[in-house]
């Protein structure tokens, strides 16, 4: 993981124990995992798109070789990482890490996920710690004690 992103992580006093929510589980959100499991933290993911690939898949292997398919089966411990819908994970972390691209439309839009409705489903200790861009964040997140948002350096 990048050493600035650690030193970020390391200056916000995090909670030293309890469950992490990443939502995102692309490059980023699995070295954060690995980052949060190695201090002591259980690590559960969020993320629909990777989650419904990774069950489609499983569907066509049970398709395969049993002929019925599993749709809508519900599995959440696709491939090597634990998910949980956003929903549910929030009301459980303690810190909920949103490393997501910036989406306005398709299947999962990213614009505003960290809104007033997530913040009031979160525990109120949790600590959301926003690592995508800034249209990610509603203006109520934006104004919420326990979002802290790192700001990427600039390419050069």
């Amino acid at each position: 993981m990048d050493k600035r992103l650690e030193s970020y992580l390391s200056s916000l006093g995090l909670p030293a124990t309890g469950l992490v929510g990443l939502v995102g589980a692309g490059r980023l959100g699995q070295e954060l995992g690995e980052h949060f499991a190695a201090c002591g933290h259980e690590v559960v993911y969020c993320d629909p798109a990777r989650c419904r690939a990774d069950l489609e898949a499983l569907d066509d292997v049970f398709q395969q070789q049993w002929g019925n398919g599993m749709g809508g089966c519900g599995l959440s411990g696709a491939g090597s990482l634990t998910y949980l819908p956003l929903e549910r994970l929030s009301e459980r972390c303690a810190i909920l890490c949103v490393q997501v691209p910036l989406t306005a439309d398709g299947p999962e839009p990213t614009a505003g996920l960290v809104s007033a409705e997530l913040l009031g489903r979160c525990r109120p200790d949790c600590r959301i710690v926003c690592l995508s861009p800034a249209g990610v964040l509603s203006p109520a997140a934006l104004s919420d004690r326990r979002v802290s948002v790192y700001r990427w350096p600039e390419r050069g």
